[in-house]
């Protein structure tokens, strides 16, 4: 029988060498992108598709709200949005999950494979591509910058393979056709970029291997192949289907507006723990250029320095940088690991590290994704009812609720779509509604347009100078919105009804015990939790009102015990503990 040792040692080379290994770390990249959709961009993107399905044709003017309606844009992302409209209108949220997740999965097969072009192990390059998704993960939401990535990768491993002569010269052929599509589902900037920066690079280096002569390099089979590629490619980006401009969003980078001037992902990268990763690859990043440097690698210098700088001054470029800089920097590292493995042990020990890190990546990705407390990112499909206002529409169809809506710009996008017969007031599209969101800034902006009802998102405050209590109730609070009614008659009931006087979705389990103590607030917290539930399935606070419940109070008869915990039943009919106490009153 062999020493247990010599077992130990078996099943390591058995593990290095298995396909298995990196299709695990492969398929832990992929797990971790996919969670709920949460992005406030995604359904205004659909239901963009939607009206260009309804009428046959590419729409490039402002048609789903009426404060802007008309108004002409650069629609640079149409073709993307008819292919997420699709993918909504046959497979409903899921797929959309879906179709995210196979761009996802793409996205990262290409890195693979650019990182296997270098002769990268296969356990190492998955461990890379398992760090890039974590890098990512927070950008990898549905919207059509999401082709960007995937499109990035795809030029990246097609340039690469040719330089590096493991790709014919021929498969150069299919840039056109990736920028064709590129321009029409994001706007091929990011290529453009990424194609001019290379080739220049890679124009230089070839021009130094031919001591400078110019009629020697054209004579190079692999510059007539670039040289007309690179032609076919800029013709591709000039056709326009939509009658304007395609990159006129981004132009407006260098010269923003107000709009652009508040949104998150145009600021610079900020110090946060979610950016972390980034941070850390942008260091590795640094030494790596110092190399490239020293090497005169000109190639890797060209397309990391232009896109680190955008990293660090546009948030939303982070992940475009670090999908080049992970394969560059993995190649460097993969030399430097290399030039100091001289012995059978040491690469013995170095896959054996891989291994151990593999396993505590698998470990750390199924606890995020998995058993941590429900978060973001947590595994799931369908729609993150964190973000949207999904109960307050039902809430406000429920009610008969109508009339001129003011919406916050982030909640836009989902309204468009899940309540197409309300016209939203507003949306954070950069071109269109600029002038409108820097008019908010203003006490009485909304009085030319006659609003009876809003929906305010989870930075409702921002607000609060246009919707005074004593001309607005708040009648409606769920974690993503606050809805608000003008105090008038037509409103009178609904107001006396289900105005918000002391409930917050966001109060802990414990600071609605403490207010149920007070037998004055007691009824009226027990009626407003239930309106919450009743179009709300929240798990936590129906526990908890569950409980509540049944506390006795000489004010609370059964019969409205019965009715609050049928409200809550209608929006959680399968909460076990509401059941029960359903049970316990009767």
């Amino acid at each position: 029988m062999p020493p247990l040792s010599a077992i130990g040692d078996g099943v390591t080379d058995f593990l290095s060498r298995s396909a298995y290994i990196p299709m695990l770390g492969l398929l832990l990249s992929v797990v971790v992108t996919i969670y709920p959709l949460a992005d406030f961009d995604t359904f205004w993107h659909v239901a963009n598709g939607r009206a260009m399905a309804e009428q046959g044709r590419i729409v490039n003017e402002e048609v789903l709200s009426y404060t802007a309606f008309g108004t002409s844009f650069s629609n640079h992302a149409w073709l993307a949005q008819m292919l997420f409209y699709g993918a909504a209108a046959a497979f409903g949220f899921i797929g959309l999950t879906l179709l995210k997740g196979l761009i996802c999965a793409a996205i990262i097969g290409f890195t693979y494979g650019t990182l296997r072009l270098y002769r990268i192990a296969p356990l190492a390059a998955s461990l890379y591509c398992l760090w890039l998704s974590y890098t990512s993960v927070y950008l990898l939401t549905l919207r059509p910058n999401l082709f960007s990535l995937l499109f990035i990768a795809m030029v990246f491993f097609i340039l690469e393979g040719v330089r590096l002569q493991r790709l014919q010269y021929r498969t150069l052929w299919w840039l056109p056709v990736i920028f064709l599509l590129w321009h029409f589902m994001h706007g091929a900037i990011y290529g453009l970029a990424l194609l001019g920066a290379y080739t220049a690079a890679h124009l230089v280096l070839e021009l130094r291997q031919v001591n400078w002569r110019v009629q020697a390099l054209i004579r190079l089979p692999l510059m007539r192949h670039y040289a007309a590629v690179v032609i076919l490619v800029l013709l591709a980006v000039t056709l326009n289907p939509t009658g304007s401009l395609e990159f006129e969003i981004f132009s407006m980078l260098s010269n923003p507006n107000y709009m652009v001037s508040v949104t998150g992902e145009f600021l610079p990268t900020p110090w946060l723990w979610a950016f972390a990763p980034f941070w850390i690859s942008l260091g590795v990043c640094a030494v790596i250029l110092i190399l490239a440097l020293v090497r005169r690698d000109l190639i890797s210098i060209a397309i990391l320095l232009p896109f680190a700088y955008l990293a660090i001054r546009y948030s939303r470029a982070t992940v475009p940088f670090v999908l080049l800089a992970v394969p560059v920097c993995a190649r460097y590292l993969n030399e430097l690991a290399i030039s100091r493995i001289n012995s059978t042990r040491r690469l013995a020990v170095l896959r054996q590290s891989g291994l151990i890190v593999m396993l505590l990546a698998a470990l750390f990705t199924v606890h995020y994704k998995f058993l941590a407390p429900t978060h973001v990112n947590s595994f799931g499909w369908g729609l993150n009812p964190e973000f949207h206002p999904e109960a307050a529409l039902k809430f406000l169809d429920a009610n008969q609720v109508t009339g001129n809506l003011f919406n916050a710009g982030e909640l836009g996008g989902y309204i468009a779509y899940a309540a197409p017969q309300r016209k939203i007031f507003i949306y954070n599209h950069a071109t269109v509604f600029n002038e409108l969101l820097e008019s908010l800034r203003y006490p009485g902006a909304l009085d030319r347009w006659h609003i009876d009802y809003a929906i305010l998102g989870y930075n409702w405050q921002r607000y609060q100078h246009l919707f005074p209590m004593d001309q607005w109730a708040p009648v409606y609070y769920e974690q993503a919105t606050l809805v608000m009614v003008r105090r008038s008659a037509n409103n009178r009931a609904l107001i006396s009804e289900h105005e918000i006087q002391v409930f917050s979705p966001l109060r802990t389990g414990q600071q609605n015990r403490d207010l149920a103590r007070d037998p004055r607030v007691y009824p009226r917290l027990m009626q407003e939790i239930a309106a919450y539930l009743q179009y709300r399935e929240d798990r936590e606070i129906a526990d908890i009102f569950a409980d509540l419940i049944q506390l006795a109070h000489p004010g609370l008869t059964a019969p409205y015990r019965q009715a609050f915990i049928d409200k809550a039943l209608q929006g959680n009919p399968k909460n076990d503990n509401l059941l029960q106490a359903r049970r316990l009153l009767s």
